[in-house]
């Protein structure tokens, strides 16, 4: 099959292989290759695509170039095309920049795919990036979920897509030259002081030296792993019961009960000591007994296995972009955020349940969040900054509440107000400011904790 028809019929493939229909999508571009080409490809494949460049900030004229780049390229081939800007706090760690700019940006894609109704968020990752990800990942640890990167995602009502994760990426440029079509490059892909980038110019050449079919074969091994590994969780599931069979655990192959405990520990930090740990406990011959993992007690009565929250496994609220205007759930905390846009007027007054926020003072998006370890804040008119940690004390919320309390915060990372706490100082909206009308919306009539804090 020709390059310039093997792009192409890979994406179908995919869709035919996941049984995903052809709806509207979301593509991220940069105006790499990579995004590129997938642009044309979802073109091609008659897929309702709208073209988001999310601007970082961090690259200077180089960032601005690929901006114009995208603009442009989505003019020639009449691709709706939207350009959101976020503001990446600086820091010291080129990877924890990185980290923070993914964040930001997976953040803006979502909420384009919200606001334009995608059924879709495509990214444009190939086989090299697949296997610069297992590759890291196993030297980090990892079991077969760790191997490559899934091709099909469920990020609440948005499905992200990754139709050229098996495509080499020397195929897609090939595929960009044979029509002509050039591209642009991030400098910041060569730094040789990022982990991933390291694997990618040093590991991936050696291992194609040895075998230039490398690519193709680890592709085909990936997706029998995550088929072997969706097979072992479907027979998990069985054994995921609360309180848990002590003696099903026992009996079952190792690679079910070790999958069986990490769903009934429901959170991703378990270590393999850990799961030997547990299974132990289900082997031992005492009636009872338990162990403490990080965050919860595993506790065994005979043949009843029970998994407990500690303190400090509270739940917490996930970071996700807020939208504006609209309504973003919090299910977590069975709140709905609602913003509107409204002029300021000295009849709007800040409450428990509403505040409005200067819209000039958000730089980016508007993100909700749990707290996090360091996190200060001051309220508008107030005069003293404390710790989050200390006002969530201060005012007796219980230690299993406080990741549930949103905090907002901008697209620098800014807090600009905390629920039942108020709008931070700098960011509350005056008389005849365009500002943010958020009301904090929930079933219940009691808040989250105690009595409210009086703004």
């Amino acid at each position: 099959m020709r390059g310039l028809d093997l792009v192409e019929q890979a994406a179908r493939d995919f869709f035919t292989r996941e049984r995903l229909p052809i709806r509207a999508a979301v593509l991220g571009l940069s105006g790499g290759a990579d995004s590129t080409a997938l642009l044309y490809v979802l073109c091609a494949l008659d897929v309702p695509v709208t073209a988001v460049h999310v601007h970082h900030g961090i690259r200077g004229d180089d960032a601005d170039r690929d901006a114009a780049f995208c603009k442009e390229l989505c003019r020639t081939l009449g691709v709706p095309f939207v350009l959101r800007y976020v503001d990446v706090p600086g820091d010291p760690s080129p990877g924890s920049i990185e980290e923070k700019a993914r964040r930001l940006r997976y953040c803006a894609l979502y909420r384009v795919c919200r606001e334009t109704g995608a059924a879709y968020l495509a990214a444009a990752h190939n086989a090299n990036d697949a296997l610069e990800t297992a590759l890291w990942n196993l030297t980090r640890g990892t079991g077969a979920a760790g191997l490559g990167i899934a091709p099909v995602r469920i990020l609440d009502d948005v499905i992200l897509i990754r139709p050229l994760l098996e495509v080499p990426r020397d195929t897609i440029e090939h595929y960009l030259t044979a029509r002509g079509q050039v591209w642009v490059t991030d400098a910041t892909n060569l730094a040789p002081d990022v982990t991933r980038n390291r694997i990618r110019m040093t590991v991936i050449p050696a291992l194609l030296g040895e075998n230039p079919r490398a690519l193709e074969h680890t592709a085909r091994t990936f997706r029998t792993l995550r088929e072997d590994d969706a097979a072992l969780r479907e027979y998990a599931r069985a054994l995921a019961v609360v309180p848990a069979s002590a003696k099903a655990l026992r009996e079952a192959p190792r690679a079910v009960a070790v999958r069986a405990v990490r769903m009934l520990y429901g959170r991703e930090d378990l270590t393999a000591a850990h799961i030997d740990a547990v299974l132990l406990l289900c082997a031992s011959s005492d009636g009872s007994g338990c162990v403490d993992l990080p965050g919860m007690r595993v506790t065994r009565t005979y043949d009843a296995l029970t998994f407990d929250l500690s303190r400090e496994a509270a739940p917490e609220l996930p970071e996700r972009a807020v939208l504006i205007p609209g309504v973003t759930a919090l299910p977590e905390a069975d709140l709905w955020i609602r913003v509107n846009k409204t002029k300021m007027s000295a009849q709007n007054t800040q409450s428990f349940h509403k505040i409005y926020v200067d819209s000039c003072a958000i730089h980016g998006i508007l993100v909700c969040r749990a707290r996090e370890s360091g996190d200060r804040f001051k309220a508008s008119g107030s005069s003293c900054t404390k710790t989050l940690r200390r006002m969530f004390i201060d005012v007796k919320i219980p230690a299993a509440r406080r990741g549930l309390i949103p905090v907002l915060t901008d697209g620098s990372g800014r807090i600009a107000a905390v629920y039942g706490f108020g709008v931070a100082d700098g960011f509350a909206a005056q008389p005849g400011d365009d500002a943010l009308e958020v009301s904090f919306e929930s079933r219940s009539p009691q808040p989250p904790y105690g009595n409210p804090h009086k703004l």
